[in-house]
């Protein structure tokens, strides 16, 4: 086991940057840095996607579940966003609704470690203003030399991103950002996208064929 880890975190380490070159990273989410705001959540949806959680901290949509969400974005034009900026070869690989810690590593300023991949935020709760996400627009086009992550506090160009219930926001996880936590629940109805060739990467937290059984074996990490 161990040694199989080691093989495919190379591989992983050595396709990602290859795969990310095809991604021709135009459009308005290129435009506006990375980072873009979309809009509004219809209050009806927002209630159904909520009681999916009940009580418990993470519910993992479905593939059929995710079909019938994605047509659910196009009012926001996301599926012209996508092939803009990953390029027509892109694919839904994960979907949750999950319920934010007063704490997380995602506190830490970080990037994602998976080179360029979309996440879309739908917020269905937040009981602060304190509570969002810290950009630092204009990273997105980054080469990571490290695959740990984690990175030093900016000195310049860090901005905060509210969230308020029903607000649709779309980033690249490759843009250095950070989670603001409080004592106060945050509720996220969270989608990710990336290249379709990062599909069958085995580890790390991209694509989707691999990536049930290593958070069953390991835990679902935030």
């Amino acid at each position: 086991m161990a040694f199989s880890l080691r093989v495919g975190e190379g591989l992983r380490r050595a396709l990602i940057p290859v795969i990310d070159r095809t991604a021709p990273l135009r459009g308005r989410l290129a435009q506006a840095g990375g980072v873009l705001p979309l809009g509004k959540f219809p209050e009806t949806e927002i209630d159904c996607y909520l009681q999916k959680l009940s009580t418990g901290g993470r519910y993992r949509l479905t593939r059929r579940e995710i079909r019938r969400l994605l047509p659910k974005f196009s009012r926001y034009g996301v599926r012209a966003l996508l092939d803009d900026y990953l390029g027509p070869w892109w694919s839904a690989d994960y979907a949750a609704v999950w319920r934010s810690p007063r704490q997380s590593s995602s506190g830490q300023w970080h990037h994602d470690n998976v080179g360029n991949r979309v996440k879309l935020f739908v917020i269905l709760g937040n009981e602060s203003e304190e509570n969002g996400t810290e950009f630092v627009p204009h990273t997105h086009r980054t080469r990571w030399r490290t695959f740990t992550g984690r990175l030093a506090a900016p000195d310049t160009g860090r901005c905060f991103v509210p969230q308020r219930r029903g607000d649709v926001l779309i980033f690249d996880t490759n843009v250095v950002h950070r989670g603001r936590y409080s004592a106060s629940e945050r509720i996220i109805l969270q989608v990710e996208f990336s290249s379709i060739f990062k599909s069958l990467l085995p580890f790390g937290h991209c694509g989707r064929y691999f990536r049930s059984r290593l958070e069953q074996r390991y835990g679902a990490a935030e």
